[in-house]
């Protein structure tokens, strides 16, 4: 068999040339073909019968090379896969879970029920005003505590939540309405909670849902008119200075304003610089203002207590005075200020000692023992008068129809108006009216 390369003769058999090593199928095909043109009794099919053996032994050949086994997965990998498939399904689950904790039903029904807790942290976690002095957590949780105060108590027994009712085909705003049964009561009631839409993302991918009518909204630019001098507390906050509107104010009044504040009710607190205090339960609602009454229902116990005594010395001290006829020059230190002028308190002095003189019952004795106090009226010049009712313990005597003298005690509640001007720290009374003068025998 020679080499169609080199020409080499190579031992017969060889597949590959012995000499350059170049293969031998050439050869081996026109070995055959010579063989076969030599064979006078060739067999039909002889050349399908050679390629089937040769595809069987090149089968062989491949079935007997040795295969690679594949390496098992190791732990590690195992782990990987399985920390990676528990991770999506925990974070498709994750999500879905928390989309349906903002849906516009679920917003209001969790509204709902804080606001049937009376839950002010959280009512406060659905309100979306800019914190500020006056709207802090702390502040609002005073105001629901004042707005709830009075009001029985709630108790639901079931409720219902409803499908959301958009507005408009852009879904911008709904509303979503509760019924609900209260304890004792026959009849369902409903609850119409309007959300809107807000433009920022709740956790990054879902949709933002805002109670947009509800029980606590804000007031905005709310007025607080004090007497000049005098300091405001909104429940026991001082209101500084930068809220003054001097536009606003005038010679009788300071105008207050306060920019953002939460609707309901406040504890706002005076003190004035006629020596009074008084503080008052103030409903804030949109477009309200604070214009306050002074009065004994709106005194601070301390400045109601400290007028009382007051009232009571000065009382006990014109009465003791006018039964003994003191004249007035003898008592007016008791009453005395710097540029007083104590005219007319002179003038009531010396009416009251005429007045108890020419009664048939003489006043021999009296003693003051409270004073309940009424309405107070503080004029531009701040000074105030205030109505009391003075009860009081007296002794007169007097002569019988038989000209016997005899002698009565009792109790009586005389009323009588008061004017005081506040100096150094103390109330100055400067005059006097409706003096009681006769005491009852019987």
């Amino acid at each position: 068999m020679f080499c169609g390369e080199c020409g080499t003769k190579n031992t017969g058999g060889s597949q590959f040339c012995e000499n350059c090593g170049a293969k031998l199928e050439q050869a081996n095909v026109d070995a055959n073909s010579t063989a076969n043109q030599g064979n006078n009794t060739q067999q039909p099919n002889a050349v399908n019968t050679n390629q089937q053996i040769n595809d069987n032994s090149q089968n062989q050949t491949m079935m007997q090379q040795p295969t690679t086994p594949s390496k098992p997965m190791s732990k590690k990998t195992k782990l990987i896969i399985g920390i990676v498939a528990a991770l999506a399904l925990l974070l498709g689950g994750g999500y879905y879970y928390l989309g349906t904790l903002i849906t516009p039903e679920k917003v209001a029904e969790n509204y709902f029920n804080a606001l049937m807790e009376n839950d002010a942290d959280k009512i406060y976690s659905f309100m979306s005003i800019e914190e500020s002095t006056f709207t802090t957590k702390k502040m609002f949780k005073k105001v629901v505590k004042n707005t709830t105060k009075d009001q029985p108590k709630i108790e639901v027994v079931n409720y219902e939540v409803g499908k959301p009712k958009y507005e408009d085909l852009t879904k911008m705003t709904t509303k979503v309405t509760i019924t609900y049964v209260l304890k004792d009561v026959e009849k369902s009631q409903t609850m119409d909670i309007k959300l809107t839409k807000s433009k920022d993302a709740k956790w990054l991918f879902f949709d933002n849902w805002q109670v947009s009518t509800a029980a606590y909204t804000e007031a905005k630019d709310f007025e607080i008119r004090v007497q000049p001098g005098g300091t405001v507390k909104i429940e026991g906050t001082k209101v500084g200075k930068k809220y003054l509107n001097e536009e606003l104010s005038s010679y009788s009044y300071d105008v207050y304003v306060i920019p953002s504040m939460f609707t309901g009710k406040y504890k706002i607190g005076l003190s004035l610089p006629i020596g009074l205090e008084t503080e008052d339960v103030v409903s804030v609602s949109t477009e309200s203002y604070y214009y306050p009454s002074i009065s004994s229902s709106t005194l601070t116990k301390a400045s109601a207590s400290k007028l009382k005594k007051q009232v009571i010395s000065d009382l006990q001290t014109i009465y003791d005075n006018a039964i003994a006829k003191t004249a007035f020059a003898d008592i007016k230190s008791n009453f005395e200020f710097t540029d007083c002028d104590l005219g007319d308190l002179e003038t009531t002095y010396n009416e009251l000692v005429s007045d108890l003189s020419t009664a048939s019952n003489t006043l021999t004795k009296i003693k003051f023992k409270s004073a309940e106090l009424g309405s107070i009226y503080v004029d531009e010049d701040g000074e105030f008068s205030i109505s009391v009712t003075a009860k009081s313990d007296y002794t007169v005597s007097y002569t019988d129809y038989s000209g016997n003298a005899k002698t009565h005690s009792d109790t009586s509640s005389a009323n009588a108006t008061l004017y005081y001007t506040y100096v150094d720290g103390a109330y100055k009374l400067t005059d006097a009216s409706y003096l009681e003068y006769y005491f009852s025998r019987y």
